[in-house]
C-alpha cells in the first residue's frame, strides 16, 4: 500500500512476465498475476486486516481458498493465535494442523505478571504505571535494555468528562465522545472526533453545569509518552501510532531507529504487536488490558487474547529473557488469565463451547447489513418491515434463522443514523434468491465486527 502507482505497475509487470518468482505483499498481493502458482502463505492469519472493508470488498482467506481450488497449490496459514474458525477447521480435519512446539532457538516465552490496578489505587498510586512496571522500566534503563509499552488508544484521553454532573463532551455531528490531542507546532490542544474529523478547542467549564472540574478520562499514547518523560528525565521515547506513521514511510523509520538503539522505550498502539523482532527488548508493559474487553461483539475475548499474546511475543527474542507486565482492573477475567499463561487451546475450547451454544461462527454463517438514514423513526420502521420479510423467507422454507437489528456502536455520524442488521443462519444464500437488497443497505458477508 506504500508503493507509488508507477512502482506498483512495475512490480505487477515483473510478476506477469514471470521474472519475479516470489511475491511478497499485504492483502491485495493475493491478486498478483502469478502463473504456475505453487504456494500461498498467509502470515499472521488471525489479523482482522485481511478483510477488505472498502470497495472491492473481499476476505483474503476466501480468495486464497478459491485460488487453491483453482490451481491446486498449497496454502499455509501461519500464526501463534489462530482464528477460532481456522482452528475449528483443523479440529474437523478440513485443514492439517501443524504445531510448533516452541520458539525459534528454543527461547523461553516471557513470564507475564498480571497487576491488579484496583490494588494500586488502594495503595494511593494514581500513576498510569503500577509500582511493578515503574520499577522494571527503571531496571531496564539502568541495564541499557529496551522497553515496549503497548497502549490501545492514540491521543491523550478517551473522553472529556465533568466530574460534577458527569457530562461528556460529544461531537456536535456524531454520537461519539471527542478525544483530546496534545499541541502540534503553534496550535493548542485540540478535541478531535475520530469519525467525522470535527475539531474544537477544549472548554474550560462544563457546557451543562458550568463546573470547572473537567477531567480527561482514559490513557492514550501521548499521555504515556508525556508521563514517561516526567517520571524518567532524559529518557529517549519514540511513539508509534496513526498520528506519527501517517506519511508514505509509515512505521519504517521508527522501527529502524528503535532497533538500532536510538530510543529506550517504544510507546505504540496495535502496530507494535505485529511480528517485529527487537533483540534488545526485554520488557513489555501493557498499560490497560481491559480496553475492548466488553465491546458488544462475540469476538471481543478472542481479540484480547490474541493481542496480549502477540504483544508479549515481542520480548525476550534474543539472549536476554523477557518479561511482561499486564495491568488490568479485571485481572481474573478468563481471557486475561489464559493469555498470561499461554493457554491457547484451553481458551479456544471455551470459546467454541460459547459459540456453539449461541450459534455463532463457526457453527453458523453471518451476514451484516449496514443501514443508514437521516430520520431515526422512519429508519427503524423500514428496518422492521424488511426484517419481517426476511424471517418469512426462512419460515417458508422451514429453515432456522436469527435476525437482530440494533443501532451501530457509533449510532450517528454526521447527519446519518447508523443501524446494523445481523443475520445468523446456516443458509444465508437463500435470501439472494427471494429478496432484493434495498438501495440504502450495505451488505457485509462474514463481518469481522458485528457492532
Amino acid at each position: 500500500s506504500k508503493l507509488y502507482d508507477g512502482d506498483r505497475l512495475r512490480e505487477w509487470l515483473r510478476v506477469k512476465k514471470g521474472s519475479a518468482r516470489v511475491v511478497l505483499g499485504s492483502r491485495s498481493a493475493i491478486f498478483a498475476p502469478v502463473s504456475n502458482l505453487g504456494l500461498i502463505v498467509m502470515d499472521e492469519e488471525h489479523e482482522w486486516t485481511y478483510k477488505q472493508e472498502s470497495s472491492p470488498y473481499y476476505q483474503t482467506h476466501q480468495v486464497a481458498l478459491m485460488l487453491k481450488k483453482m490451481t491446486h497449490c498449497r496454502l499455509v496459514l501461519g500464526t501463534a493465535t489462530p482464528r477460532i474458525e481456522t482452528l475449528y477447521k483443523g479440529i474437523k480435519g478440513e485443514y492439517t494442523h501443524a504445531k510448533l512446539a516452541g520458539r525459534i532457538n528454543q527461547k523461553p516465552l516471557p513470564k507475564v505478571e498480571v497487576v491488579d490496578l484496583r490494588d494500586e489505587f488502594k495503595k494511593k498510586n494514581y500513576s498510569i504505571f503500577s509500582h511493578s512496571l515503574f520499577n522494571k522500566i527503571k531496571d531496564r534503563l539502568e541495564k541499557k535494555e529496551q522497553v515496549i509499552l503497548f497502549v490501545n488508544q492514540r491521543g491523550v484521553a478517551r473522553a472529556v468528562v465533568c466530574r460534577d454532573c458527569g457530562t461528556t463532551r460529544l461531537c456536535p455531528d456524531c454520537e461519539v465522545s471527542l478525544k483530546l490531542h496534545q499541541p502540534h507546532s503553534q496550535t493548542g490542544a485540540t478535541l478531535l472526533c475520530h469519525y467525522c474529523g470535527h475539531s474544537e478547542k477544549p472548554r474550560l467549564s462544563c457546557e451543562q453545569c458550568n463546573s470547572v472540574n473537567i477531567k480527561h478520562v482514559g490513557i492514550g499514547t501521548q499521555r504515556v509518552e508525556k508521563d514517561l518523560q516526567n517520571s524518567f528525565p532524559g529518557i529517549r521515547v519514540v511513539r508509534a501510532d496513526k498520528d506519527t506513521t501517517s506519511d508514505k514511510l509509515g512505521f519504517k523509520p521508527i522501527y529502524e531507529a528503535f532497533k538500532s538503539g536510538e530510543h529506550d522505550v517504544l510507546v505504540g498502539t496495535q502496530m507494535v504487536a505485529k511480528g517485529h523482532d527487537f533483540p534488545k527488548v526485554t520488557l513489555i508493559g501493557i498499560i490497560l488490558a481491559d480496553i475492548g474487553l466488553h465491546v458488544p461483539d462475540f469476538r471481543s475475548h478472542e481479540r484480547l487474547f490474541q493481542l496480549i499474546t502477540q504483544v508479549s511475543g515481542r520480548a525476550g527474542r534474543a539472549e536476554r529473557v523477557g518479561e511482561v507486565v499486564l495491568q488490568s482492573y479485571q485481572p481474573d477475567h478468563h481471557a486475561i488469565q489464559m493469555a498470561a499463561n499461554y493457554q491457547f487451546e484451553a481458551f479456544a475450547q471455551q470459546e467454541l463451547k460459547f459459540r456453539e451454544k449461541l450459534n455463532y461462527p463457526p457453527f453458523s454463517k453471518l451476514i451484516k447489513f449496514k443501514v443508514l438514514g437521516r430520520d431515526s423513526k422512519r429508519l427503524k420502521d423500514h428496518i422492521q418491515a424488511e426484517k419481517e420479510v426476511l424471517e418469512d423467507i426462512f419460515n417458508t422454507h422451514k429453515l432456522s434463522v436469527s435476525i437482530t437489528a440494533a443501532p451501530a456502536m457509533i449510532a450517528k455520524v454526521g447527519e446519518f443514523f447508523h443501524y446494523h442488521v445481523l443475520l445468523r443462519t446456516q443458509t444465508p444464500e437463500l435470501i439472494f434468491e427471494h429478496w432484493t437488497l434495498p438501495k440504502n443497505w450495505r451488505i457485509d458477508i462474514d463481518p469481522i465486527q458485528t457492532t
